[in-house]
């Protein structure tokens, strides 16, 4: 056959296939703009939405009908869209892949999509956002979930949704900025037979105590199924998957929901249709018992004020914005940095329960010369001082997480455990009530993980024992912290 024969067949065929692969490859507009997705009964809907005082758009779920808008999921909360006209929700479809992007004309790559599914090739597929709130991607061939919202929660945990090893909640930011904070709730490895709620990724504050079979040990009044029926599938294993459904109810569908507050407590919803206002009727742990939460040299006042933290005499926030919208979490820094000398002064914060950077174990015959070993210093930040044995503690790089001790029914050794911490001589000399900012933290049960009894023959007056413990630690009263949970690093002078 000729040459000009042969690449005419040849260009011919390549257009045909070329034609055939465009043909089975579509993209259909799902949302744009301002448009929304409904369920079936216009209880939820899919939109592109932004929040109170935020110039930030993310696609996600709310509810439909009620008066305050409650987003359960958001998709891009990682990276908002600048504006809502010209965002677009699309659905891609091809014999290999089918999944949903969301795309604005001013970022190169999407702002967000789902995973390729995995398995078998597939003519088409759909979207559907469900009844209970999940939005779904289905095989149009046999109905196969390829992808659910439920499998990627945010903040938000609904009936239908499981927790599992791989599927946590992780809290908002702040109120008005739905990026990831810095508190999970999840299933407590590497057993999967409770939850915890965790600050940062690693650091366990809360948890449910373990599953009997018909409740959590810590939370013995989940057993009444007033609202919810909580079913476990496979505990203690890594198939672990917790979950609840809504019992049925005479007045017909109540929206509740639990909620990963940007503060760190996981509180329990349900909607009050006379009030026009979710009602909170259960939440763990108390405010100023979560780990982290008012930062460094930041003190917890609770929900009776409007700030849930303060600083110290001498210090104002680290982040005057995030601190602005309820993001206490970067602490405190003195607000002349150039203002430590032997003239500071020393705020009584009273009994109480606290975290450190580091400290210093010595003797001393007074409070004062204790207080004259911490000037010492500029890295020392605050001492405790025991007048019974004379122990002195100083405290290096950091104090926070206060707590009161009384209120948690921790003693405090022989007499001793008042923390100061120190303050510039300029700041406020009267120093702070601790009874007004150190607020009571309830707790049912508070467990001791050890006590660590040093002797060196004469006491502690022959020589400094030196303990360095993570920004995670804490210390009640004269008590050593836990010996799971520090580096002890023994250096007697």
């Amino acid at each position: 056959m000729p040459l000009c024969c042969t690449l005419f067949f040849f260009f011919f065929f390549l257009q045909h296939i070329l034609t055939f692969t465009i043909a089975t490859s579509s993209t259909t507009i799902i949302l744009e703009g301002s448009t929304t997705l409904r369920s079936p009964n216009n209880t939820f809907e899919l939109g592109i939405f932004n929040l109170p005082s935020s110039n930030n758009f993310y696609l996600a779920i709310r509810y439909a009908s009620l008066s305050k808008q409650t987003l359960i999921w958001v998709a891009n909360r990682r990276q908002p869209a600048p504006t809502q006209p010209n965002t677009t929700l699309q659905l891609t479809n091809t014999t290999t892949t089918c999944h949903l992007s969301l795309t604005h004309p001013q970022t190169s790559l999407p702002l967000w999509q789902t995973p390729t599914p995995k398995g078998p090739s597939f003519s088409s597929c759909n979207v559907q956002l469900l009844e209970n709130g999940n939005l779904v991607l289905l095989s149009s061939e046999n109905g196969t979930v390829l992808w659910q919202s439920f499998d990627e929660p945010t903040d938000k945990w609904l009936p239908g949704m499981n927790l599992t090893r791989t599927q946590s909640l992780v809290s908002w930011k702040t109120e008005t900025d739905p990026s990831p904070g810095l508190y999970s709730l999840r299933l407590k490895p590497p057993d999967y037979g409770e939850l915890e709620l965790v600050f940062n990724g690693t650091d366990s504050y809360w948890s449910t105590g373990n599953w009997t079979g018909n409740f959590f040990t810590g939370i013995p009044e989940m057993t009444n199924p007033y609202i919810y029926r909580f079913h476990f599938e496979e505990p203690f294993t890594v198939a672990a998957s917790f979950g609840f459904t809504e019992t049925t109810s005479d007045s017909g569908f109540v929206p509740t929901m639990f909620r990963l507050e940007p503060h760190g407590q996981v509180q329990q919803y349900t909607w009050w249709k006379q009030a026009g206002a979710w009602n909170k009727f259960w939440f763990k742990p108390e405010v100023c018992q979560v780990r982290g939460l008012c930062g460094r040299f930041g003190v917890c006042k609770g929900h009776e004020s409007s700030e849930l933290c303060v600083c110290v005499d001498g210090f104002g926030p680290s982040d005057e914005v995030g601190w602005g919208n309820g993001d206490y979490t970067m602490g405190c820094v003195r607000k002349k940095m150039d203002s430590c000398d032997k003239r500071d002064g020393f705020q009584d914060m009273g009994l109480v329960k606290f975290g450190s950077g580091s400290v210093n174990f010595s003797k001393a015959k007074s409070r004062s010369l204790c207080e004259s070993k911490c000037l010492g210093s500029c890295d020392c930040v605050g001492l405790t001082f025991s007048e019974g044995s004379g122990l002195c503690k100083n405290f290096y790089g950091s104090v926070f997480d206060f707590q009161n001790v009384s209120s948690v029914g921790l003693g405090v050794g022989d007499g001793g455990g008042a923390l100061y911490v120190r303050v510039p001589r300029d700041g406020n000399e009267k120093g702070l009530d601790s009874k007004v900012l150190i607020v009571a933290v309830l707790v049912g049960s508070v467990a001791v993980l050890g006590v660590v009894v040093i002797s060196t023959g004469g006491g502690l007056s022959g020589g400094n024992l030196e303990v360095s413990i993570a920004d995670s630690e804490s210390y009640v009263g004269d008590a050593f912290p836990s010996p799971m949970d520090v580096n002890v690093n023994v250096d007697v002078r």
